[in-house]
């Protein structure tokens, strides 16, 4: 095996790793789902809405789940751009900033969550992730990073976000 299929195969299984280890479960439709029963799903909808007027205007789930989405999807992209390098001579530079551009993007998509959240202290736990993603963006090392710092990030996300 070439070297750089060998790199390719390293990075997919890298990056599988990652995302087994770094993200939680969904449900059919792509939203993240939790086995904390705290967390769960009033039985009538818009009773919580309806308990608290507050609870009416946060859009935390929407903004959490939307930011989680974001970084799944960004995952996907990333396992299709190891794999679709796999066979093909692409060099590590053009695989570092497809992945860099992947992390740039995901990072965006964060802060423009974060932009739409109505609980402030949501907003920041929401550009924290951000700039946590945009090290990726920046990181001279990607693969690197997706495999220690990325994977940290949803974690933290589904910790405090949600909760």
């Amino acid at each position: 095996m070439s070297r750089s299929r060998t790199g390719a195969a390293t990075l997919t299984l890298a990056v599988l790793t990652a995302l087994v280890g770094g993200c939680g479960s969904a449900d059919e439709s792509g939203k993240p789902t939790t086995t904390d029963p705290s967390s769960s799903a009033s039985a009538t909808p818009g009773a919580d809405a309806q308990a608290s007027p507050r609870a009416a205007a946060d859009n935390t789930d929407d903004v959490c789940t939307a930011a989680a989405v974001a970084i799944a999807e960004g995952s996907k992209k990333i396992v299709k751009q190891a794999t679709d390098s796999i066979g093909k001579e692409t060099g590590e530079a053009t695989r570092n900033k497809q992945m860099q551009a992947t992390f740039a993007a995901v990072a965006d998509d964060i802060r423009a969550q974060a932009g739409k959240a109505t609980d402030p202290g949501i907003g920041e736990i929401l550009r924290k992730a951000a700039t946590d993603v945009d090290k990726g963006a920046k990181a001279a090392d990607p693969v690197t990073f997706l495999g220690t710092d990325f994977v940290r990030v949803p974690k933290d996300l589904q910790q405090t976000c949600h909760s």
